[in-house]
């Protein structure tokens, strides 16, 4: 047998056996099936998601999680560069502590796909008889698409909720605000804002909840805030934890400072709408020059060209 079949066949048995046990690990126990439905039963509709994953993120890594921790290990690179990959992976919204072994066994899986595609993608259409560069050429060039597809789906899926948190902002902070000005305290508004607006706006409401179940477990406003503006990447939050913190410090109405910072974003917000708008003439250009306008010289000077054609040909 050719070695690259051989090769070819190990490397399909691996991700075999990678994505069973996958599958078998996602089943979980049943131990702790029936503490979570318990649980869960025992819990409010508001805190059952809360519940359920805490228990579930006390439980002992299997065996599954322990190898893909080892074999994407030296993926990792330094600490700096796996926290970096940590907080990439939150701004997504996956913030569990296997986020990143997670998504790295992804990339090789899928490399491993893309070289067995990359191989037979050169049995379809490559030379035959099959040159040795030429495969290499092939599985390294689909290889290396898949190994990269998933950071690149990553910063879409980073950027894409980032500005749908950054819509619902304003909106959030208005609430809060006429809260805090109906007497109830701050991190009391910041829990019910979370639990009202679940389902116009959940990304920024999973963040509220959040950061408001981080002060519950004692730490201070500011650093539950602070974490939460590099949670979501959003450069407005980190100007709210900014002005809150300085109310804070002298003493001024934190009520009205919220009030002007929701103001200044749903300004950002309208101008940003403006700047598409005003962008859409200038995008439209390069459709009307590569498809329509061809469509339209085709019908007006087509039937001249071939009457000009016949007159020639005669």
């Amino acid at each position: 047998m050719d070695p690259i079949q051989l090769v070819s066949i190990g490397l399909i048995g691996v991700i075999g056996a990678l994505v069973a046990g996958a599958i078998v690990r996602r089943g979980g126990s049943p131990v702790g099936k029936e503490l979570d439905r318990r649980l869960t039963d025992r819990a409010t509709p508001e805190d059952a998601p809360q519940v359920a994953g805490g228990l579930d993120k006390r439980r002992e890594p299997g065996r599954f999680a322990e190898l893909a921790r080892k074999i994407t290990k030296p993926l990792e690179g330094s600490e700096y560069a796996r926290n970096q990959l940590a907080m990439k992976l939150a701004q997504a919204g996956y913030r569990g502590e296997r986020a990143v072994a997670v998504f790295l066994a992804t990339k090789l899986i899928l490399a491993g796909l893309g070289f067995v595609g990359g191989w037979f993608l050169h049995r379809a259409i490559g030379s035959q008889p099959a040159k040795t560069h030429e495969v290499i050429a092939y599985v390294l060039m689909v290889g290396g698409f898949g190994f990269f597809l998933p950071q690149v789906w990553l910063g879409a899926r980073a950027s894409s909720r980032a500005l749908k948190i950054s819509n619902g902002l304003a909106d959030s902070l208005d609430m809060i605000v006429v809260m805090v000005e109906a007497g109830l305290g701050l991190d009391a508004a910041i829990q019910r804002c979370a639990d009202e607006i679940q389902i116009a706006h959940p990304e920024i409401a999973d963040e509220w909840r959040l950061a408001a179940r981080e002060t519950q477990m004692g730490l201070t406003r500011g650093e539950a805030l602070r974490k939460m503006a590099e949670r979501t990447g959003v450069e407005e939050m980190s100007t709210l934890v900014a002005i809150l913190t300085q109310a804070e410090r002298f003493g001024t109405s934190i009520a009205t400072a919220l009030r002007v910072q929701a103001d200044v974003m749903r300004t950002k917000r309208h101008q940003k709408a403006e700047e598409a708008a005003a962008k859409v003439a200038v995008k439209m250009i390069f459709p009307l020059v590569l498809f329509i306008f061809p469509t339209i010289f085709i019908v007006l000077a087509g039937p001249a060209a071939m009457r000009i054609g016949k007159a020639f040909g005669k």
